[in-house]
């Protein structure tokens, strides 16, 4: 199991971090002079803002080891990888984790056990050669006893900076629905309520909400729902701005569960937001999306966490990284029913990626009255317009085809799911 990862331990370049270890630089004493460096995300607190970002450790070693650690644990969450080499940690505490870690040993070693005080002062000991222990380093303290050999230590756990993300709502004629449905998820589902923002079409629009809803900031944007995207765009000003767009009538976040094959609520949708937002930073996309088909069948064939390519991120929720300038980001109106698949396109291109988490989805009614405010007839022939106009204007991409019952519909190309 452990081989490939204690085969890029022994040949990363250890005797370099000694020699990076200068006087001037922040480091706990007790690791100063030992071979221990991150390969994950870090702070940067004074060059860059308190931003978490790839560590120098991380970029030199082009993420091999960190890509490994979460091919061998793809369900326990970290953003940080510690490694350490024939390191005796003395008893501390993991001032900047977060939540759980998780921690073993590798190499030709005897000896090295990890001590826990437990409460009460209790001090427990844990074999974690190749043998996997996880706990709160942050509020437990810990230390390694005594060893003879080659010892290697990897420590998976989270740093307390994550990205913080505004919530825009365009709504239109749905003020009930919105109460009882999306603020009520994401309330839920701890989102400050503070970051959310609800836009309308015009005046009258503004009243009625501002009479339901007098708690949320509300913005008097655009008619339809193309012309409010764009406005969202280019509504929040500031470069790096995470802003998590999401429709009016979201009843529940879900995922698939492996071993019962159903689809489970997700509870924590804060931590959940963050994560997105990180792993858009991580990946350096300004858009990423949730899977569009609630089939457990389909979602659980990825072993993957995330799609990193050409996608399609549907427009019911995504997430958006502000860029200095978003005109290219902006959307034509000429496909007013598939502004969700021009807007994926312009981000793939000009981004040059988007990001598609492939367990994450959403329980809403498609097509509810109001919304967009067309019947089903007239958004049939929309949609058929919209088709044409990107099957035309972007060919890599898509193509048309036809169901069953005879309506058109778009497909995507050069994608493998």
């Amino acid at each position: 199991m452990f081989q490939d990862l204690l085969k890029l331990l022994r040949q990363y370049d250890f005797e370099s971090i000694l020699k990076n270890q200068k006087p001037t630089r922040k480091l706990a004493e007790f690791r100063r002079g030992n071979m221990t460096t991150n390969v994950g995300y870090t702070r940067r607190i004074f060059t860059r803002g308190n931003k978490v970002l790839k560590s120098k450790d991380m970029i030199k070693n082009k993420e091999v080891i960190y890509n490994e650690c979460k091919k061998l644990f793809p369900d326990f969450d970290f953003n940080a990888v510690q490694i350490n080499k024939n390191f005796k940690c003395e008893p501390h505490f993991d001032s900047v984790n977060t939540g759980t870690s998780m921690t073993f040993s590798l190499g030709d070693f005897t000896g090295g056990r990890l001590f826990i005080e437990e409460e009460d002062n209790k001090i427990v000991s844990y074999n974690t050669k190749e043998s996997p222990i996880i706990f709160n380093g942050s509020l437990k303290k810990h230390w390694v006893d005594d060893f003879e050999g080659e010892r290697y230590a990897v420590v998976l756990f989270s740093i307390k900076d994550i990205p913080k993300y505004k919530i825009a709502i365009p709504s239109y004629q749905r003020v009930e629905a919105l109460k009882k449905k999306t603020l009520s998820t994401l309330e839920r589902g701890g989102c400050e309520m503070k970051d959310v923002t609800i836009f309308v079409a015009n005046q009258e629009e503004y009243d009625r909400y501002r009479d339901n809803i007098p708690n949320i900031k509300i913005v008097i944007g655009e008619l339809g729902i193309t012309n409010q995207r764009n406005f969202i765009k280019t509504y929040y000003k500031r470069k790096g701005t995470c802003v998590l767009v999401i429709d009016d009538d979201i009843e529940k976040f879900e995922r698939a569960n492996k071993e019962t094959i159903k689809f489970e609520e997700i509870t924590d949708l804060h931590k959940m937001f963050q994560n997105c937002f990180l792993a858009a930073k991580n990946n350096g996309v300004n858009l990423w999306g949730v899977y569009p088909v609630r089939c457990a069948q389909w979602v659980l064939r990825f072993k993957e966490e995330y799609k990193l390519g050409w996608s399609f991120c549907i427009g019911c929720c995504y997430g958006l990284i502000i860029e200095e300038d978003m005109t290219p980001y902006l959307m034509s109106g000429k496909a007013e029913e598939k502004e969700d698949y021009e807007q994926s396109v312009l981000h793939c291109l000009y981004a040059g990626n988007v990001l598609r988490f492939n367990n994450i989805l959403v329980y809403t009614k498609f097509f509810a009255e109001g919304g967009l405010g067309k019947d089903k007839k007239k958004r049939e022939v929309a949609n058929e317009i919209a088709t044409d106009y990107l099957v035309s204007e972007y060919p890599y991409f898509f193509r048309k085809k036809h169901r069953k019952d005879g309506r058109v519909e778009i497909a995507l190309k050069n994608t493998s799911v």
